[in-house]
């Protein structure tokens, strides 16, 4: 059906950190080629999203750059939310009003996200083929999509067993 993207990030005995380095730099290097900045605050709630396993909401993200000592107002975090979404480094999960990082899918344009009812855990799929098959039967509707990403709520594993 398409490319999973297991999250590893967290997990016992796996340090985040080269992790959250690699996808800032590739970040950066996405908005030097479409000649943009990632500025320090892009770049330090990119950086929070990239560390958590779940979706985070745009107060959530408020509260998590004022414990780095970071005081910023909610709309300047929706700005930026918004900036890194047109840049692709960001989806916006509208059932839940939260936002997650783009992982590393490749670049279809056509994503799934699941979400787990229970423990809020995220993870992206790319769904190019389905995404198609979705589109065709909405345009014999009569209807087009108005987002590249479709949300599924589920139970993981974890969460089943």
């Amino acid at each position: 059906m398409g490319h999973v993207v297991e999250e590893t990030r967290g997990q016992q005995g796996l340090d985040p950190a080269p992790y959250v380095e690699t996808r800032l730099a590739l970040a950066r290097v996405r908005c030097e080629q479409r000649g943009v900045r990632l500025t320090p605050l892009r770049a330090a709630v990119l950086e929070v999203l990239l560390r958590q396993e779940k979706f985070v909401t745009a107060y959530e993200l408020v509260d998590r750059l004022r414990k780095r000592n970071q005081v910023v107002p909610p709309m300047t975090v929706y700005r930026v939310l918004d900036f890194l979404i047109a840049q692709g480094l960001v989806h916006r999960l509208d059932t839940v009003n939260g936002y997650i990082p783009v992982r590393d899918v490749p670049d279809s344009g056509r994503y799934m996200v699941t979400i787990c009812t229970r423990c809020a855990k995220v993870r992206e799929v790319d769904t190019t083929v389905l995404g198609i098959q979705l589109d065709e039967e909405l345009a014999r509707a009569g209807l087009t999509r108005d987002s590249s990403v479709v949300e599924v709520r589920v139970i993981c594993d974890r969460c089943r067993s």
